[in-house]
């Protein structure tokens, strides 16, 4: 709001499957989540390393071994592109009602981050919480509202702790009904 030259919004419209794990292979590498993808569920990242070509590889190829990607968040990253993480805290959670935790500790290790002055090329955080409170919760529970003020204080945490040569890019990867299932309007 206060720097509106440096920022901009862009409509995402989510496209099935809109399982967390597809989307998340779709944004890395462009690559639309197939069929297959949506009837293997939540495994679809449990296969291993992630063969396609994606932005992380990209970088790699790019910048050799100075390459410095960070990630924070949910397992699932690790396990199909941990190779190129140079630093890492994965949380495995199977409790969909911890709503507070995952997105804790990654906030934490971005400030570390950022307190180090861009020492990273990229960060990649993922914040599940506002998930997990409308899965566990649907998205009229009050939960909800406090996770989505929740990641919002996190933003800007990060955008006031940022220096100049840090761009913040953020994203959903699917709506959800009222009920807290996947598939809900993207308006």
């Amino acid at each position: 709001e206060t720097q509106p030259e440096n920022s901009f919004l862009v409509p995402f419209r989510s496209e099935m499957p809109t399982i967390t794990a597809a989307r998340v292979k779709t944004f890395m590498s462009g690559v639309l989540g197939s069929v297959q993808d949506f009837m293997d569920g939540a495994g679809v990242m449990d296969h291993g390393e992630f063969k396609e070509d994606t932005i992380l590889y990209q970088l790699h190829q790019k910048l050799q071994d100075k390459t410095r990607i960070h990630f924070y968040g949910d397992v699932m990253w690790g396990k199909s592109f941990g190779k190129l993480f140079t630093k890492e805290l994965a949380v495995e959670e199977q409790d969909v009602r911890e709503l507070d935790y995952n997105d804790n500790q990654a906030w934490k290790n971005i400030k570390v981050d950022l307190d180090h002055g861009s020492d990273f090329d990229l960060v990649i955080a993922h914040l599940d919480g506002m998930d997990h409170a409308g899965h566990a919760h649907g998205t009229r529970d009050g939960s909800v509202q406090k996770k989505m003020l929740d990641v919002e204080s996190i933003i800007k945490k990060v955008i006031d702790n940022m220096d100049d040569d840090t761009t913040i890019v953020v994203f959903g990867d699917h709506g959800m009904t009222q009920e807290g299932s996947h598939g809900g309007s993207s308006d």
